[in-house]
Formats: C-alpha cells, sequence, structure tokens
C-alpha cells in the first residue's frame, strides 16, 4: 500500500487504480470503501486509463461510492469502450442490442462485440457467433459462426458450449448430425451448472430408445449422472433418481430412488421435493409417512406452488 501511495501521489494511473481496488475489494487488511475506491478510480480515469474508466462507469451504474446516475454511467463506458476496454466493449454491445441507453441497432451492437471479442472476451465472442448464426447486424455466416462458439467454448463459457451442442444435436450450421460431440459439449456446459445442457443430457437419455441413441453415448450419459450426482449436483441426482425409479440402466430401485430424491429435494430441487412428498404420501421406496410428506408439501407450498397446497388441503381432509 505504500509503495502504491507513493507512486499514485506522483500521478501514476495504474497506482491510484491498484488503491481504488484495494478500497474496492478489502485487500492486504484495507478496509473496503467504496466512496474512497471510486475517488481513486476516477483520479487514474481522468488520466486515461481504461481499467479505472470501467470500474467509474460501474461505480455510477450501481451507485457504488457515488450517487447512480446512468448518464455518468453511460459517457465512462463509452471512454472506456473507446479506450478498449474489451468489458466495456462488451457492454456497448449489450446496450445498442437492447437499446439501453442507446437507439436499438444490431450493426453497432455487432461492432462492439467484435471489437471485444477480437480482445478475447470470451461472452463478446459467443455474441458475435450468435450474429452470425441468425445475420443478426452482419451477414449470416454459419461457418464464422462455429468458429466463434469455438473459441468462446473453448475457453469455458457455458452458453458457448451450450450453443455447440446444440449444432451437434440438430445439425445446424451446415454441421452433420453428431451426437456424441453434443453429448461432450453438454457435459462441459452442465458441470458448470447451464441448466439447459443439465435438461438436454437427462432428455437424450430418458428417450434414449426413441431416438435409437448409440449405446456408448448413452453410457457416457449415465457415467456423467453419476458423477456430477456424487458431487453434489442437484439436477443429477434428481437424474440418477429416475434412472432408479423408472430401471433405465440400472435395476429399478425405489429405496435407491427415494434416497436421490431426497438428496436433490434437500438443496432445493422443487421437482424432487415434490416426488419426495408424493413418496412419502404412498409410502414408494419410504415408510409411509403423512407428516412428512406435508412437511415436504409445505416446503413447496410456501414457495407458491398451487398443486401442493392443493395437496396438503386434500390430505388435511382425510
Amino acid at each position: 500500500m505504500d509503495w502504491y501511495c507513493k507512486a499514485a501521489e506522483q500521478g501514476h494511473p495504474r497506482a491510484q487504480f491498484n488503491i481504488g481496488l484495494l478500497y474496492d475489494q478489502e485487500h492486504d487488511g484495507v478496509p473496503q470503501d467504496h466512496s474512497k475506491a471510486f475517488e481513486w478510480f476516477l483520479k487514474s480515469a481522468l488520466q486515461g486509463y481504461a481499467d479505472a474508466q470501467a470500474k467509474v462507469s460501474q461505480a455510477y451504474t450501481n451507485g457504488a461510492g457515488v450517487a447512480q446516475d446512468n448518464i455518468e454511467a453511460m459517457e465512462w463506458m463509452v471512454k472506456a469502450a473507446e479506450n478498449g476496454q474489451a468489458g466495456m466493449q462488451f457492454s456497448m454491445g449489450a446496450s445498442y442490442e437492447k437499446g439501453h441507453g442507446v437507439p436499438q441497432s444490431d450493426s453497432r451492437s455487432f461492432e462492439w462485440y467484435l471489437k471485444s471479442a477480437n480482445q478475447g472476451f470470451s461472452q463478446a465472442q459467443e455474441r458475435v457467433a450468435s450474429a452470425f448464426e441468425a445475420g443478426r447486424g452482419v451477414p449470416e455466416d454459419v461457418t464464422k459462426a462455429i468458429e466463434w462458439y469455438t473459441k468462446a467454448a473453448d475457453q469455458g463459457l457455458p452458453t458457448a458450449q451450450f450453443a455447440l451442442g446444440r449444432v451437434y444435436q440438430l445439425g445446424h450450421c451446415g454441421l452433420p448430425k453428431d451426437r456424441s460431440k453434443a453429448v461432450d459439449w453438454y457435459f462441459k456446459a452442465a458441470v458448470q451448472g447451464h441448466t439447459e445442457a443439465q435438461f438436454m443430457l437427462r432428455g437424450l437419455y430418458v428417450y434414449s430408445k426413441v431416438i435409437s441413441l448409440d449405446l456408448q453415448v448413452q453410457s457416457k450419459i449415465k457415467e456423467w449422472f453419476i458423477e456430477a450426482a456424487e458431487q453434489g449436483v442437484a439436477h443429477a441426482q434428481c437424474c440418477m433418481a429416475f434412472m432408479y425409479a423408472d430401471g433405465r440402466g440400472v435395476d429399478k430401485d425405489n429405496f435407491k430412488a427415494f434416497a436421490w430424491y431426497l438428496k436433490a429435494a434437500k438443496q432445493g430441487h422443487k421437482a424432487a421435493q415434490r416426488l419426495v412428498a408424493n413418496m412419502y404420501e404412498v409410502g414408494r421406496g419410504v415408510s409411509k409417512s403423512r407428516e412428512k410428506s406435508i412437511e415436504w408439501y409445505l416446503r413447496l407450498a410456501t414457495s407458491g406452488n398451487a398443486l401442493a397446497a392443493h395437496e396438503i388441503r386434500k390430505m388435511l381432509k382425510q
């Protein structure tokens, strides 16, 4: 901190920015103080330091250390973006795409996304890919769409990984259908919590016979369910329960089904909570318990589930 202060007092913008970070993020024993953070970010930003300009824009957006001001936020966003700050270039692209603070323009949106993407910003790469796929703000080019999706996906962006899974599953963008590759990309997105990818894996497995899914691919999905479920992924735990309840790829076992549903339910998985309540109600895979059934239905009902409230009223009348 002492060396940063000496350099900052001499007007070094990077040192001023780093002091701002210390106050902003409570590092090295420096107490968090958004007002002081903003002061230092602003000093650096006024000297043209792009990362500091981005922080000033964010501070005005969130009202952190300074009164919220969307006009100032946009002005500093523009400065940072024009100064080459990739995150703010992405934000400019999003602003033009949605028409937030600027007139909606797909072409201007694409221009800013591309600038950010060329600097390796994965979220911008995904938006560039999407634009090329849809012909939004730029002529449609499926080859470039795949190229940019792959760049973003290789950096670990789950939305891009899911998009590639969809492309390979459906045979979009001029590529042949390849369920094995689709599953590989869905896996990568699913382990990061991408809900749609998780549902796609479950759907592929559940309907594997209908769609004639290759046995090797089925085995790969099953292995992911087991690994993810044991690591505590609620959706995977629910899928394991379904496998045991229905005898899909495993011997049918209602007791194991209930055990996996219960694990998922305890993490707040709504569908699992409903099934746990039902299994307690009818005594499937667990000893019948009216009290525990009502307890689980009540958890759902308090979150606004009308069906659960109906089940509780029905049980109380019995």
